[in-house]
């Protein structure tokens, strides 16, 4: 499974917060949209990548820095592909948990093996499923699903570990390299 066909099963209505959505707004990417509001956040730093086809943010918000208090508004907050940005994920999930209303949903992934972007500069995090879970139990959501994203290259993967020497669990899934949270406020 990747993002995309993830992303196709959900029927999107109501007010829409698209963190990081400049680079590539969820507007269009799932299985029905009847929003009545659609609000892309982004951090407004520059950095040195192709933004010709980046979509303009409504609202200046650093997942990392900035506090939240518009109140509960969303019926849908999606951050896709920008939990790779954060250095602050606690802080980060606590904000998305606060834009929901109750009954709400947040869609996040989070990468666990995934190179360098082309925002250098900025990328800081990779994350475990144990991570996931318990930044979500910190930011106070009760129930979430979890859909993993596999590499079909797990030979390749493992003879990488085995040439660096490193020391694999045997109670991990090692094709995991990615994960799709739907969590429930």
């Amino acid at each position: 499974m990747r993002y995309e066909d993830y992303l196709e099963q959900f029927d999107v209505s109501g007010t829409v917060i698209d963190i990081g959505g400049s680079a590539k707004p969820i507007r269009g990417r799932t299985k029905s949209w009847s929003v009545n509001k659609y609000l892309i956040l982004d951090n407004g730093l520059e950095y040195k990548v192709k933004k010709e086809t980046w979509t303009k943010a409504d609202k200046k918000f650093d997942l990392n820095r900035s506090v939240w208090n518009d109140g509960e508004i969303a019926d849908w907050v999606f951050c896709i592909a920008t939990m790779n940005y954060v250095w602050n994920p606690s802080h980060a999930i606590k904000q998305i948990y606060r834009m929901l209303k109750k009954g709400g949903k947040a869609v996040i992934t989070f990468s666990l093996i995934y190179p360098h972007s082309g925002i250098v500069k900025a990328d800081s995090l990779r994350y475990t499923r144990a991570g996931v879970e318990n930044l979500l139990k910190y930011a106070g959501f009760k129930s979430w699903k979890i859909e993993t994203i596999n590499t079909e290259f797990l030979g390749l993967l493992m003879e990488f570990y085995s040439k660096e020497n490193m020391h694999k669990s045997p109670e991990v899934n090692h094709s995991q390299i990615s994960f799709i949270v739907c969590v429930k406020k």
